[in-house]
């Protein structure tokens, strides 16, 4: 009889378990958000977000002392209760990367002489990938709702349908003929290029020649290391910080920013410089609602 009661005692205890580790799984990295986002305005120790926390910080975690790490917890307590009237605009997945576009209302972030913050909408563009069956935060943005319309995420099937586009440029072919392409719907031709050296960063400076529709059309390639003495190369989640458009667009000056957190792709081939000059070899799709898109080689202009 006692075993009887042993084994369903057993038996309870794992469908508890299971219900449990089912009703924590998801495969809505929205729903993840929202999750680890109430347990941050509610938790009193770090230890309570490990679970929703990156394997590489869950070490971390573990080795944090309660009481000095009570500071750390209070700034993100504020930071994210912060963040009210949550709603998901879209949610964009490939493979085990997601993005996803929420509105909220929110404080200023930045307040001058002393004023009191007002709450205004605000777009989160939230990066994500899949551990152990959940949705981790990798990066988080606050943008205004303008600077979402130009990040080309105002409709969000259209934005889901170019992330995943966009995001495949790694896989396109590089071919042999000077960089060309469309953008923002009209086709588009190298005009010059630049190249700057840092220390400890690069910028690749492209413009294209005018059109009907713009003018003075640059494109700013933020690279986080140098070129080599052997060819690199580089993707929007190794290496490019980011990628600017600028220009003077049907009559208005306008500045679009793409990088990993919105879904821009590029691959990108630095060669050792060659007199004075960096050939290169890129792939680059916008994430813009116009299916942006350039590919060939250049030559850069060392200065």
């Amino acid at each position: 009889m006692r075993n009887l009661l042993d084994r369903r005692f057993v038996s309870a205890v794992l469908v508890a378990l299971t219900t449990k580790l089912d009703a924590f799984a998801s495969d809505s990295p929205y729903q993840d958000f929202v999750k680890y986002v109430d347990t941050v305005k509610h938790c009193t120790t770090l230890a309570e977000l490990k679970p929703y926390s990156l394997v590489e910080f869950q070490k971390k975690i573990d080795n944090a002392d309660p009481e000095s790490s009570k500071p750390q917890l209070d700034l993100m307590r504020a930071l994210y209760g912060s963040w009210q009237k949550l709603q998901k605009r879209s949610e964009s997945k490939s493979g085990n990367s997601a993005t996803v576009l929420v509105d909220c209302i929110a404080p200023e972030p930045i307040v001058m002489n002393g004023k009191k913050p007002q709450i205004k909408p605000y777009v989160l563009v939230v990066s994500m990938v899949k551990e152990d069956d959940f949705w981790k935060i990798t990066s988080t943005a606050m943008k205004t709702p303008q600077e979402a319309a130009d990040y080309g995420i105002k409709d969000s099937s259209a934005m889901q349908k170019d992330t995943a586009w966009s995001r495949d440029a790694r896989n396109v072919a590089i071919p042999n003929k000077l960089l060309s392409g469309t953008l923002q719907g009209v086709p588009a031709a190298l005009s010059s290029a630049m190249f700057s050296s840092m220390a400890d960063h690069s910028n690749l400076d492209i413009t294209i020649a005018d059109t009907p529709r713009w003018k003075y059309m640059h494109l700013y390639v933020s690279l986080n290391k140098p070129p080599g003495t052997a060819a690199q190369w580089y993707t929007e989640n190794s290496g490019v910080n980011q990628v600017q458009m600028t220009g003077t667009i049907d009559g208005q000056s306008k500045t679009l920013f793409f990088d990993n957190s919105n879904g821009c792709g590029i691959k990108l081939q630095l060669l050792p410089k060659k007199g004075d000059s960096y050939p290169a070899y890129m792939v680059l799709r916008l994430p813009d609602g116009k299916h942006s898109e350039l590919k060939g080689y250049l030559y850069a202009k060392a200065f």
